[in-house]
């Protein structure tokens, strides 16, 4: 990989059953002990995932991608988006990401991916 200039990124693509919550990648080694901490502990306790990464964990290194449909539905009112957390659209949903005007949003417009 790093003869072609690719690094890897390690993460978790964090669900709730079959409900993706985001999917959470680590910047550095100190980052993904963080994000395992975190998901191991809330997985051991049974306890659902949250549909944002604590924000401690996301300081310790972990950026969040949450998908478009879980943004526009659950989180979009709520607190703004972090330096690092960033909102996935795929394809098919660009048309909605254009109808809802959110590539035209100064805060969400530079943090879609």
């Amino acid at each position: 990989a790093a003869g072609f200039g690719v690094a890897p990124v390690l993460g978790i693509d964090v669900r709730n059953g079959h409900a993706r919550r985001f999917v959470a990648l680590a910047q550095h080694a100190a980052g993904y002990e963080a994000l395992c901490r975190w998901f191991s502990e809330l997985n051991l306790a049974g306890t659902p995932f949250p549909t944002r990464l604590p924000e401690a964990v996301r300081h310790a290194g972990v950026i969040a991608i949450h998908p478009w449909s879980v943004w526009h539905e659950h989180l979009k009112d709520g607190a703004p988006l972090g330096y690092n957390e960033w909102v996935g659209v795929q394809a098919w949903e660009v048309p909605a990401v254009r109808l809802a005007r959110a590539d035209q949003d100064p805060e969400v417009g530079p943090r879609l991916v």
